[in-house]
């Protein structure tokens, strides 16, 4: 079983590396001038990044209903990421909006299945998914480290950023997973028999009233995730001057390596927390850790002041996303588990974070406002100012009216492992 969890941990690794080489810096790369940026507007990149919440609409419940009914999960995990690779590769290639837009739709729909993939595979061969869970689910922790630390170190060794670095590296991450995924432990269809369609007899989890208000949550925690995952590397780098936190280019990467670090710190614990805190008091949790972050870059006005922010990552990462998934596996059947873990993907990463990257490209765009002269900083010339302090309380208000949700209508499940912290 040792040998099972190390190979599901490199499943990890490799599966948020690629994720975390492009998406932690690609706000500031999509938004930045050119020649070192796209020079995209707050808008247009908040639309580039729907597209990865689109594909989590629609095609999770596709390959979730393939896995959990005609192909093996490890295959069909392999077949997407070397096609998300190619993909990925022709991203760092292309400058142009236009091409850019339909080369992000394709790896969109191949990459957001892979995401529910991994935790089927994962929770197919573990024998406590409560207990042992955080111990492989760490290993996308460390993926995003290890992405963002090559991307650091081959900036640090060019002497800055070059155009299309960072889907470059996810290419690279990409094509090692996919050749990867085909020596994992075969995890075969879950059941051949019944109802054809998996994600239908999955649909009948919103009937449960728990489950529906657990949905709603996801989706509103989802629509403020794109407020960070957009904005906070072009936040970090803009100059103090303009209200931003004042790095450098070189070193935003270096900053954002600050969450996947404490990421890894609490994922660790997470498998002797959960029995102590339960379903509801570790999302509670969760939330409350975004309330503290979105606080944090609200009044900030220097980097120092913004690593509490970065550093609550892991309470934040960890206690919504990891424990929702072990939600779902708890009170889903083994036979619709891959099709139940993509509801939570179409909730959280889909539906939420669609509308979310909309919400957050126009609250940027509508707090954006052009300077009466340009201001060169950093090599860069800018010639607009974001009102950063109003930007981040629109997700923090948002957050905390999902606490109060939470808090008022989602009751603990009531079953053997979670009872007796409810």
């Amino acid at each position: 079983m040792r040998t099972v969890r190390t190979r599901l941990f490199v499943m990890m690794l490799l599966e948020y590396a690629v994720w975390g080489a492009w998406a932690a810096v690609a706000g500031k790369y999509l938004t930045d001038p050119r020649p070192v940026g796209l020079g995209f507007t707050g808008s247009y990149s908040g639309f580039l990044f729907s597209l990865l919440p689109l594909g989590a609409i629609l095609s999770p419940l596709l390959f979730g209903q393939l896995a959990d009914r005609y192909l093996r999960a490890e295959r069909l995990q392999g077949v997407l990421s070397l096609l998300c690779a190619g993909v990925l590769f022709a991203l760092g290639r292309t400058t142009d909006a236009t091409p850019f837009l339909w080369w992000m739709v394709a790896y969109s729909f191949l990459f957001a299945p892979t995401v529910t993939l991994t935790n089927a595979i994962a929770f197919a061969h573990l024998s406590d998914p409560t207990r042992e869970f955080g111990s492989v689910r760490v290993g996308g922790t460390f993926g995003w480290f290890l992405a963002l630390g090559c991307l650091a170190g081959w900036r640090a060794m060019v002497g800055g950023p070059v155009p299309g670095d960072l889907f470059f590296a996810a290419a690279a991450f990409s094509a090692v997973l996919g050749l990867y995924s085909f020596l994992l432990p075969a995890t075969p269809p879950a059941h051949r028999g019944g109802k054809a369609l998996a994600f239908l007899e999955a649909l009948a989890l919103l009937k449960d009233r728990n489950f529906a208000v657990f949905f709603g949550l996801c989706f509103v925690i989802g629509a403020q995730l794109d407020f960070y995952y957009i904005f906070v590397s072009a936040f970090l780098g803009t100059p103090q001057s303009l209200g931003g936190a004042g790095a450098t280019a070189r070193d935003v990467p270096l900053l954002l390596m600050i969450a996947p670090i404490s990421e890894l710190f609490v994922m660790g614990f997470l498998g002797k927390l959960m029995p102590k805190l339960g379903i509801k008091r570790a999302l509670a949790l969760g939330f409350a850790a975004w309330i503290v972050r979105f606080a944090v870059f609200a009044t900030a006005g220097s980097v120092g002041a913004s690593v509490l922010g970065l550093a609550v990552h892991g309470v934040c990462f960890t206690f919504v996303f990891a424990v929702a998934s072990l939600y779902v596996n708890r009170i889903a059947p083994p036979a619709i588990r891959a099709s139940g873990q993509a509801l939570v993907t179409l909730s959280l990463v889909g539906l939420g974070r669609y509308a979310g990257t909309f919400l957050a490209g126009w609250v940027h765009s509508g707090f954006t406002r052009p300077l009466a002269r340009p201001v060169s900083s950093g090599g860069l010339i800018y010639s607009t100012t974001t009102d950063w302090t109003r930007f981040f309380a629109v997700p923090l208000g948002m957050t905390v009216v999902a606490t109060l949700l939470l808090m008022a209508f989602f009751r603990e499940p009531q079953s053997p492992k979670f009872a007796a912290a409810g």
